[in-house]
């Protein structure tokens, strides 16, 4: 090889390693990206599954506490209401800002809180009826058969929220596993 040539080949090899070298960096930078944002709707999509379940664990624990009492009289029973009562705003508020890119979930969570009001109202109504000492109109209150109603519709709704995400989760599981 002649000199003439070798000093233009050479700077011209260089400059195509040196861009090969950077495209293969900015390749790798760009699929560390997508995984990690891949990764990142997967963790919050199990975060809105875990909300979903805090709600209806803590409706579960204000039932528990207020169904202890209603039988008992004793007032230990209705700590779990009490906490219930006081976390469920939050829970479901926490509820509404994780998923308010989804007006699917928005929609939910409005006719959720609505029956959860609903249902926290009615169990405190069945405990001041039972601290008068009204067992006839506890005995109507809790045979009318509107406490289950609103726990089924409860349920119903955290099913469809729920399958909801994990159908979401099972998208963005795959997209993460091909980044």
């Amino acid at each position: 090889m002649n000199r003439n040539a070798s000093r233009i080949l050479i700077p011209a090899f260089l400059a195509v390693a040196i861009l090969v070298v950077s495209l293969n960096a900015w390749l790798a930078f760009s699929s560390v990206k997508s995984l990690l944002d891949s990764e990142q709707l997967v963790e919050h999509t199990w975060q809105v599954i875990l909300q979903v379940e805090r709600i209806m664990s803590s409706a579960k624990d204000a039932e528990t506490g207020n169904r202890g009492y209603l039988i008992t009289g004793d007032d230990a029973y209705l700590e779990p209401f009490h906490v219930a009562k006081q976390e469920l705003p939050g829970e479901l508020e926490q509820f509404q800002k994780l998923t308010q890119d989804n007006p699917d979930q928005q929609a939910r969570i409005v006719v959720m809180r609505a029956i959860v009001q609903a249902r926290v109202s009615l169990l405190q109504q069945g405990i001041d009826l039972r601290r008068a000492k009204s067992t006839d109109d506890l005995h109507i209150l809790v045979l009318s058969g509107t406490g289950k109603e609103e726990m089924d519709h409860l349920r119903t709704i955290a099913d469809t929220m729920e399958s909801e995400e994990r159908g979401l989760l099972a998208v963005r599981t795959a997209a993460a596993q091909s980044a």
